[in-house]
């Protein structure tokens, strides 16, 4: 069996891509990233209003990251107490390897 090698991940953000908390904004382009992400599922049964609520159920376990204003990336999480979970860690495929999903 064949090992596919992988690059080497860096732990450093680049410096012109931003990470903030998720707004009602970033929804339509959260879901756009998440249909052209074969590794995510993207239901179309699925309505905006339970991503809306996921998403600010729990502002702080939900982020996104943004270059020149567009969204690259996004992690859609949830909080049960002192716990927490991550449901969906995107990453746009052109920016991936880049540390985005390890920050």
């Amino acid at each position: 069996m064949k090992t596919a090698l992988l690059p080497t991940l860096s732990n450093e953000i680049p410096s012109e891509v931003e990470i903030t908390t998720t707004t009602r904004q970033d929804i339509p382009e959260i879901i756009a990233l998440m249909k052209n992400s074969p590794e995510v599922s993207w239901c179309e049964w699925e309505d905006i209003s339970i991503l809306e609520k996921a998403i600010f159920d729990n502002p702080y376990t939900n982020l996104v990251a943004k270059k020149s204003n567009r969204i690259i990336g996004a992690i859609i999480g949830g909080s049960f107490g002192v716990r927490g979970t991550i449901s969906h860690l995107l990453v746009k495929e052109s920016y991936r390897y880049q540390g985005l999903g390890c920050a």
